[in-house]
Formats: C-alpha cells, sequence, structure tokens
C-alpha cells in the first residue's frame, strides 16, 4: 500500500514537473511581445517577432500535435501565415484580428 502511494506521488510530482514543456508561456510571451509592438506600431519588429512565433510553433509542433485537436493546430498554423502576411501589407486591422484569432486558438488548445 505504501509503496503505491510513494509511487502516485512520484508519478505526479513528475508530471507537475513536466507541465511548462508544452510550450504555452513560450507562446504568451511571443503574442505580449508582438502586441506590444503592434501598439508602437514597430513593422520590421513585428515581422521578425511574427516569424519568431512560427520558429516557436514549427519548435512546439508536436507538442500542439498531443494536445490539441489536428484542425486546431492546423488553424493555428494558417491563422500565423495570414498575420505574416498582414504585417507584411503593415494593415493594423488584420494584425489585430490576426493576433486575437492566435490568441483564441492557443487559449482554447491549453485549456484542457
Amino acid at each position: 500500500m505504501l509503496k503505491k502511494i510513494i509511487g502516485m506521488f512520484v508519478i505526479v510530482l513528475i508530471l507537475s514537473g513536466c507541465s511548462n514543456l508544452i510550450g504555452k508561456e513560450e507562446f504568451t510571451n511571443a503574442l505580449d511581445h508582438l502586441e506590444h509592438s503592434m501598439d508602437q506600431k514597430e513593422w520590421r519588429q513585428l515581422k521578425s517577432q511574427g516569424n519568431d512565433l512560427l520558429n516557436i510553433y514549427d519548435a512546439n509542433k508536436w507538442k500542439l500535435q498531443l494536445i490539441g485537436v489536428e484542425q486546431e493546430y492546423e488553424e493555428l498554423y494558417e491563422t500565423i501565415h495570414k498575420l505574416l502576411v498582414a504585417i507584411e501589407e503593415k494593415d493594423i486591422t488584420e494584425t489585430k484580428i490576426q493576433l486575437a484569432t492566435i490568441k483564441t486558438i492557443i487559449t482554447n488548445m491549453y485549456s484542457l
């Protein structure tokens, strides 16, 4: 009985220690930086940060596949590309829309 309790405790400890590996914090930080740059209308920085967001997606895709539905992570990928196009066009309204959409998708994926 004691071995089972200790075993369960160790499993919970390991899983709670791995919770940061999912990647939510990386996405949240990148989105916060994008919002700040968008408020300042710093288009070069926005483009760089948009590419960084795409790199974060690529680095965490396998994690997203584990926690999300295929439709969610594919929609995230498409929306990131739409964001990059909006930044390239310097369209502040479309940039805000795509950024809000990305935030919603991320929130939904990590709300499990």
